[in-house]
C-alpha cells in the first residue's frame, strides 16, 4: 500500500487507521510503501526530485515523514517501512552519491 511521500499518485482518503486494522484483522499482510524524493537523474517522471546539495537532509525528513504517516495508520513500530525508489541512471556519479551513497 502507498501510504505516503511527496512522490504518491494519489492521496488515497480510504486508506486510515480503521482500514488498516480491518484488514489485518482479516488476515491480510500490508506491504507499506513511501514514495518520497527521486534521484536527480531518475529515469522516471516523477516531479519532486533530490537536490544533490540537500540530499542526506532530504532523506531524514522523508524518513521522519514516513515514520509520522505510518503511526497515524496505526503500524507497529517495528513495520518495514518501504522506500520507493525508482529507476536512475548509474552513469551519473553525482546523482548516484547523492542519492544513494554506500
Amino acid at each position: 500500500m502507498y501510504f505516503g511521500g511527496n512522490n504518491r499518485g494519489c492521496a488515497q482518503p480510504e486508506l486510515t487507521a480503521d482500514w488498516v486494522t480491518e484488514q489485518q484483522a482479516a488476515g491480510w499482510h500490508l506491504v507499506p510503501l513511501y514514495v518520497g524524493p527521486q534521484a536527480s537523474c531518475t529515469t522516471s517522471n516523477k516531479k519532486n526530485l533530490i537536490d544533490n546539495t540537500q540530499a542526506a537532509a532530504q532523506g531524514r525528513a522523508a524518513a521522519d515523514d514516513a515514520v509520522t504517516q505510518a503511526t497515524a495508520l496505526g503500524l507497529a513500530p517495528e513495520s518495514a517501512l518501504i522506500y520507493d525508489m525508482e529507476a536512475y541512471r548509474t552513469d551519473d556519479a553525482t546523482c548516484r552519491t547523492a542519492c544513494c551513497p554506500s
